[in-house]
This record gives C-alpha cells, sequence and structure tokens, in this order.
C-alpha cells in the first residue's frame, strides 16, 4: 500500500486576498501540439450508451456529466489508437470521473465511506473474476477491467492495478486533509497530487491504448520517471489553476494555488 507523509498543514485563513493567475494555454499551445483521434465521435457514443446502462447519473444531473467532454478529452489524451482501443479506454474515463465527483463532489461523506469505497474498487482489480460488485461506480470498473486485460500485456496489467492503488490511496488522504479545513505545505501537496491526478493511471492505459509492453525497468528507470512526473506536474498545476476559483469559493484548499500561496 502507498505511504504518504504526514502534511505539515497551514490554516486556511493565512492565504492571501488576491491572487493572479497565468494563462496557462498562452504558453503550453506554443509547446504542445493537438492531434484528435478520428474515431471518438463513435467511441464516445457507444461508451456513452454502455455507462447509461449503469444508471449512475439522472436527469440533469445526468445531462451535465455527458455535456463535460469527456469523449472529446479523451480522443486528445489517446490520438493514434484504433477504435477498439479507443472505446474501451472512453469507458475508463468515464469510471475515473465519476469515482472522482464522488469525491469531489461530497458523495461520500465520511472518511470511513470513502475507506469502503476504496477497498471496493481495489477488491475488483485484486479478484476481477468475481460478480460485479453492487457499487455501480465500482461495476462500471469491473466491465472495463475484466476487457482491458483480455488484450493487454500481464506488465500493463500490472502497471494500471498499481496506479490505481496508488490513486486510491492519495484521494483517500486527500478526504482526510480536507476533513480537517487545512492546506499541506507546497512540497507536501506536489507529491500527493501527482497521486490524486491519476495521471499515473492514464500512463498505463496509454500503454494499454498502443498496444505497448513495457518492462518495469523501463518504467522505472530514472529519466522515464522524471519525464512522467513533469507531465503529470503539468497538467495537474494547470487543472489546479482553472479550477482554483470554484474550489476555493467551496473553501477547498486543496489545489496548487491554496499550497503555493500558503
Amino acid at each position: 500500500m502507498p505511504e504518504f507523509p504526514t502534511p505539515q498543514l497551514v490554516a486556511s485563513a493565512t492565504l492571501p486576498d488576491q491572487l493572479y493567475l497565468p494563462d496557462v494555454s498562452a504558453y503550453t499551445s506554443k509547446v504542445f501540439g493537438l492531434k484528435i483521434n478520428p474515431h471518438h465521435h463513435q467511441a464516445e457514443w457507444e461508451s456513452y450508451e454502455w455507462y447509461d446502462s449503469y444508471g449512475i447519473h439522472s436527469g440533469s444531473r445526468r445531462q451535465k456529466f455527458f455535456d463535460a467532454g469527456f469523449g472529446l478529452m479523451t480522443a486528445l489524451c489517446y490520438p493514434d489508437c484504433d477504435f477498439a482501443h479507443l472505446r474501451v479506454v472512453t469507458d475508463f474515463v468515464l469510471w475515473l470521473f465519476s469515482f472522482d465527483d464522488l469525491t469531489d463532489a461530497g458523495g461520500l461523506d465520511s472518511i470511513q465511506g470513502m475507506k469502503r469505497a476504496v477497498d471496493v474498487t481495489m477488491n475488483v482489480l485484486r479478484d476481477p473474476t468475481t460478480p460485479p460488485p453492487k457499487f455501480n461506480v465500482a461495476a462500471i470498473l469491473h466491465s472495463y477491467f475484466n476487457r482491458m486485460r483480455q488484450d493487454a500485456s500481464p506488465a500493463t496489467t500490472r502497471h494500471f492495478v498499481d496506479a490505481v492503488d496508488f490513486y486510491t490511496q492519495a484521494v483517500f488522504q486527500q478526504k482526510v486533509n480536507r476533513s480537517t479545513d487545512t492546506t499541506p505545505s507546497i512540497e507536501e501537496y506536489i507529491q500527493l497530487r501527482r497521486d490524486t491526478s491519476a495521471m499515473k493511471i492514464a500512463w498505463a492505459v496509454l500503454e494499454y491504448s498502443l498496444d505497448m509492453d513495457l518492462p518495469d525497468e523501463v518504467v522505472n528507470h530514472p529519466i522515464v520517471k522524471e519525464l512522467a512526473d513533469a507531465g503529470n506536474d503539468i497538467l495537474t498545476w494547470a487543472n489546479d489553476i482553472y479550477s482554483f476559483p470554484i474550489e476555493f469559493a467551496r473553501g477547498d484548499t486543496h489545489n496548487f494555488v491554496c499550497s503555493y500561496g500558503a
């Protein structure tokens, strides 16, 4: 099980009154060109229909979820895979944001509830041959993972399971931090955010989407790990900057901007 440092927390009341946020896209657009997977419309339609069968959202909440553009985002993140892989990967993205919604929007109101959700999630991955759980968000992961592992290499499958373990444990730690209404120091926040971002899972899914079979000595090579951390930080810090106003307005200080300004 991943271990995280005990954060040295700073009271949120010490944050500055005003912060000026940079135009991130003005910097990144000069370096990162965009590509889009040509299969994204069909993959999105089929994946949304599959997701809808689980009845996780209804009414306006369902419409808001489907209007968020997760299919397009998946096509931008995985532009080079074929339709069959993109279809499965889109299912993964829908699971990820469903789980994220539970933690961010208060669907799991207690630390105990969060711990149970983490345990059910990891049980799905550690014993995928068991029947789907009654917890629907874990049930869609059960469906996705069983299809992924049919043609993923053993190494890729292991990388995925390990990454989800890091992610769920980090999200649980984030839940504990949020319950104290305080902000971790910037150094501790960066380490935790690299796991709550789910980017480590995204790297494993990238391996799967391109039929790669990367040995552990490649994935764990210092240069590869440094590149992965750099990509992780660029994406997650940009996300934190854009989401800062709404998160800060609701009193959520688990954000790079808050930790940097503390």
